[in-house]
């Protein structure tokens, strides 16, 4: 069997590049706090942006809002970013195979996660090929991330299209958090990694941070038996800039990455079985450059942001290879106006370009390289009442698209009632949208499978994009409650109410004969407007601090979901739990010691073909020295392997997900 490896080349380059990194910050003594040991209290006064896309309290934010901070990431023993989301109460997260998830909040759970709006540092890294987010391309070391704010519930009013049932919003972090260097080695069952950092001052007022990053992971096993041939190898890396410019900060950051990944696919035939389980492996390399600049305006109590970013993707499998490039341009002010209102609005302009090669019998558009723009403008009013107890938040983005030529409004309504300085009743209604992607609008043919008939002829069936199509809508109710009665209790409950309309899925269209490469018949499945949707249920969390050494918390979800698509071929019903729940237990059982435990339980899912499944996870850390640490984890102890997805959608292998045990030593210089 075949797997994918860095060349060892590039290995020893990446491990110059993060030695070197660290032997610059050896000259600087660690500093100042992160994160990690903020109680409950100052952890419910965190600043998030993602609700209202200005800084706010979380306790504050009107919306359904979760933070994972880098505590809560590096306590949750995960070594990639779809195992942290994990721990998100309310969002599901099922791992496909090892190098494959699947993550969802609210229904409509498929490895593409189209309807998620997912952010790094303000970029938005979807894919224009089907509006939705490729998650084995955010390979980003956890030790790198400063914090995750993830909401559940639509974001199209502040964010633009594609945020219909959440907002995942990941920050990185900054030099100026601490001083020094680390090292970070992690080996696991069938699983190695090293992450390198180095961060410190650079000139009069600026701090800047280097990291590099490695990882391999073996196959896995399908459930029948045999391998499933889907590890994975990635490099990675990246550098970043913060400092003050007059009135205001900068921020420059670059990164490179080079993921490879085996996988198993049924590739349709035309020849009897009519399909065959052939390697599909995947190569994804880029890289991108982002400068953001924001001011502070004291005479008109303003504050200005300017984002400008580009990435290069470069993707090869199976089915072709796309390059992509996207340059944006975005602009945001924060204007008070008087003791009551405060305005916000803004401009975005961005353009993708690319190029698509393929084997045009399996897959192709027309054209085969485009060019296009997607613009939007955005105004949002926050408004105080009654002694600043209540604020009503009023906005709406409108976007255009060139590649469906669509217009789209996106209103939102938020109100919030502060009972208490640290008790929160709030409501929301929203209306969102997700555009048709580039597949969609110009596919011209994506062979789906071929099916015998008793006439001799193969029939085979063959997707294309549908005529007079527009954006799936989503219309969204929501009431929420989160207080902090003491230092040691937080509760949080958020309940919706989601109507879809429009739900884009393949209908039978139309069947016609062909003479190449041997006789057959095709059966087109046109894109359609399937029919509706409706999700609705309850999400809450609870956090009690029992004593300074030990904490718990608590979180539970239901979910009904249903689709009404008639005889559409593609079926979201039983890809979504009805039911999750996790308990988390966080102490420190001795000096030097950490532990924490979490259970985690999710419901079958019938339209994966996945079991119901408990899943327990254990961490210890011990502190050998004041610089020095070593942690062991211990996963999926219940079971010696279980499934948690399927992948109905694209035809891949999934994989039983394997019982684990690894230690990592991390070195702080």
């Amino acid at each position: 069997m075949r797997r994918a490896r860095v060349r060892p080349c590039r290995w020893a380059l990446f491990l110059l590049f993060v030695c070197r990194g660290v032997s610059w910050s050896l000259e600087v003594p660690s500093g100042s706090q992160d994160l990690t040991e903020l109680s409950l209290e100052e952890l419910m006064g965190l600043r998030v942006t993602s609700v209202s896309r200005r800084e706010e309290r979380l306790i504050d934010a009107a919306g359904a809002v979760f933070v994972l901070t880098q505590d809560d990431l590096r306590r949750s023993g995960a070594r990639n970013l779809p195992e942290a989301l994990r721990g998100v109460p309310g969002l599901h997260m099922a791992q496909i195979n090892a190098s494959l998830w699947a993550v969802s909040i609210r229904g409509f759970t498929d490895r593409f996660a189209n309807k998620l709006l997912v952010l790094v540092d303000g970029r938005n890294v979807a894919s224009h090929l089907f509006s939705g987010v490729f998650f084995e391309g955010l390979d980003i070391p956890l030790s790198e991330i400063d914090r995750i704010e993830i909401v559940r519930g639509p974001g199209g009013a502040l964010w633009g299209t594609n945020a219909v049932n959440g907002v995942i919003n990941i920050v990185t972090r900054s030099g100026r958090e601490t001083r020094g260097g680390s090292v970070e080695v992690n080996l696991e069952t069938g699983e190695r990694s090293i992450v390198g950092s180095g961060e410190g001052p650079l000139g009069t007022g600026s701090t800047y941070r280097i990291w590099g990053a490695g990882s391999e992971v073996d196959d896995l096993t399908q459930p029948g038996g045999g391998s499933a041939r889907d590890g994975r190898t990635s490099v990675r890396g990246g550098a970043r800039l913060d400092g003050g410019l007059g009135n205001g900060e900068y921020n420059l950051s670059a990164g490179l990455y080079e993921m490879e990944s085996d996988r198993l696919n049924n590739t349709p035939q035309l020849d009897a079985p009519y399909a065959r389980l052939l390697p599909d492996p995947l190569s994804l390399t880029g890289g991108y450059t982002s400068a953001r600049w924001s001011r502070d305006r004291p005479a008109s109590r303003s504050t200005d942001t300017l984002q400008v970013y580009v990435d290069l993707i470069r993707r090869s499998e199976r089915t072709g290879t796309i390059k992509v490039r996207t340059i944006d341009i975005d602009f945001q002010s924060n204007v008070p106006i008087g003791e009551s209102h405060d305005l916000l609005w803004g401009s975005e302009v961005r353009q993708i370009a690319d190029e698509l090669r393929t084997d045009a019998f399996h897959f192709s558009l027309s054209p085969s390289q485009r060019t296009s723009l997607l613009w939007s403008v955005f105004v949002q009013d926050q408004i105080s009442l009654a002694e600043r107890r209540v604020h009503l938040s009023l906005g709406s983005k409108l976007e255009y698209s060139e590649v469906t030529g669509e217009w789209n409004a996106l209103p939102s309504v938020r109100a919030r009632w502060n009972l208490r300085p640290n008790q929160v009743v709030w409501a929301s209604a929203s209306s969102s949208a997700r555009t048709r992607g580039r597949s969609e609008a110009d596919l011209e043919g994506f062979w789906l499978a071929t099916v015998p008939t008793e006439s001799g002829l193969p029939v085979r069936i063959v997707f294309t994009r549908g005529e007079g199509l527009g954006s799936e809508e989503m219309v969204a109710w929501e009431l929420g409650y989160r207080s902090q009665p003491s230092a040691a209790l937080a509760f949080d409950v958020a309940a919706f109410h989601n109507d879809y309309e429009h739900v884009l899925a393949s209908c039978v269209g139309r069947l016609e004969p062909a003479a190449v490469p041997v006789p057959h018949l095709i059966q087109y499945m046109e894109g359609c407007e399937a029919g509706t949707a409706t999700a609705e249920g309850l999400e809450l969390a609870l956090t009690w601090t029992l004593s300074p050494r030990w904490s718990w918390s608590l979180s539970a979800s239901r979910l009904n979901f249903s689709t009404r698509l008639g005889d559409a071929s593609a079926q979201w019903d039983g890809t979504s739990p009805r039911h999750m729940a996790q308990l988390r237990l966080q102490g420190d059982p001795a000096p030097g010691w950490k532990s924490d435990l979490a259970a985690y339980y999710s419901d079958s899912l019938p339209g994966a073909g996945s079991p119901a499944f408990v899943r327990l996870d254990l961490r210890l850390e011990r502190e050998l020295r004041p610089e020095l640490s070593l942690e062991l984890i211990g996963r999926n102890l219940l079971d010696g392997e279980h499934s948690e997805s399927g992948d109905p959608f694209t035809g891949g292998v999934a994989a039983e997900i394997r019982r684990s045990f690894g230690a990592s030593l991390r070195w702080r210089l």
